[in-house]
């Protein structure tokens, strides 16, 4: 894991402290945990970038909730949380934050919608 990496994680971790969400901390592995979910299912997504995006943006990133929160106190992070119809939606929000010069931080699969 690259240097860089740790305190975006350990940042990103605060955060979701923060909010009272649970997290899974590792020791330079990665736990991969899999909603019971296919490419084609909607899912509730969750995603970070470095940053602060407008609200008005939520059109262009279908229809995702924006938030803005801090990193470390002291760098801007916006979080993007939606439900999307399938992994598509998702390369489609991924690349608009693309198009826009968001650093993405953190993508995440929160909630697979159970078909």
């Amino acid at each position: 894991m690259p240097a860089a990496y740790i305190p975006v994680v350990a940042a990103y971790h605060a955060i979701a402290e923060r909010r009272g969400e649970e997290v899974q901390r590792t020791e330079r592995t990665m736990n991969i945990r899999l909603p019971s979910s296919s490419m084609f299912e909607p899912a509730t997504y969750r995603i970070c970038i470095l940053g602060k995006l407008d609200k008005n943006w939520s059109d262009y990133c279908a229809g995702m909730k924006i938030e803005h929160d801090s990193m470390l106190n002291q760098y801007p992070v916006t979080i993007l949380t939606g439900l999307l119809v399938d992994q598509a939606a998702l390369i489609w929000v991924i690349n608009t934050l693309y198009d826009l010069g968001c650093p993405l931080l953190v993508v995440e699969c929160v909630e697979a919608q159970k078909s």
